[in-house]
C-alpha cells in the first residue's frame, strides 16, 4: 500500500508492479480497478502489450461489478447477459413503479426511495416483515429478471454471486482505494 499527492508517479509505480507480476512464473489474470475511467485508459496505455494480454479487467469498481456478472453469472436463460447501468433517474423510476405495483406509496417517502436505491447489503432471507426489506428485495430480483442495474445493484449482485460461485483466480490490483 502506497499513498502519495497528485503526481509523484503511482501510476508509473502500479505499472511497475503489474509489468513485474506478468513476468513471474504461473501469473494468474490480473483485475486492475481504479477510481476513473480516465485511469483505467492511462493504465492501458502505459502497459506494454504483454502485460495487457494478462489484464483481465481494468475499469472502476462498478465497471468491474458489470463486467464479472456478465462474465461469470449466466441470464435466466442459462447464457451470459450483456447488462445495462440505469442512471439514478430511471433507478428511482423501476423502484416507483414496484412502490405503486405493491400499493406502498404512502409507507415510502422520496427520502426513503433514495436510500434505498443506495443500499449494498443483501436482503433478509425468507418471510420479512419490513416493508423496506421487502421493497428492497424485489427491487434487486427486478434487476435481475431484466439485466438492468442500478449503480448500487450491481455492486450488491457482484458481491452476493461472488460469494456464492466458484470463478477463476485473479489478481487484484486497485489504484485509489
Amino acid at each position: 500500500v502506497g499513498t502519495a499527492c497528485p503526481g509523484a508517479g503511482k501510476t508509473t509505480v502500479i505499472c511497475g508492479r503489474v509489468e513485474h507480476m506478468t513476468q513471474m512464473d504461473g501469473v494468474t489474470p490480473i483485475v486492475l480497478i481504479t477510481y476513473t475511467n480516465a485511469a483505467a485508459n492511462e493504465f492501458r496505455k502505459r502497459l506494454p502489450n504483454r502485460s495487457q494480454r494478462l489484464l483481465k479487467f481494468s475499469g472502476t469498481i462498478h465497471g468491474f461489478a458489470k463486467w464479472w456478472i456478465e462474465e461469470y453469472c449466466p441470464g435466466p436463460d442459462g447464457n451470459k447477459t450483456a447488462l445495462t447501468v440505469m442512471d439514478e433517474e430511471e433507478s428511482m423510476e423501476l423502484l416507483e413503479s414496484l412502490v405503486e405495483h405493491y400499493g406502498l406509496a404512502k409507507k415510502f417517502t422520496k427520502t426513503a426511495l433514495k436510500e434505498i436505491l443506495r443500499r449494498t447489503d443483501d436482503p433478509p432471507v425468507g418471510l420479512c416483515h419490513d416493508p423496506e426489506d421487502n421493497l428492497y428485495r424485489s427491487f434487486l430480483k427486478r434487476q435481475w429478471d431484466t439485466a438492468q442495474y442500478s449503480f448500487s445493484g450491481l455492486l450488491a449482485t457482484a458481491r452476493r454471486e461472488m460469494a456464492q460461485r466458484s470463478y477463476e483466480a485473479f489478481d487484484l490490483v486497485v489504484d485509489e482505494y
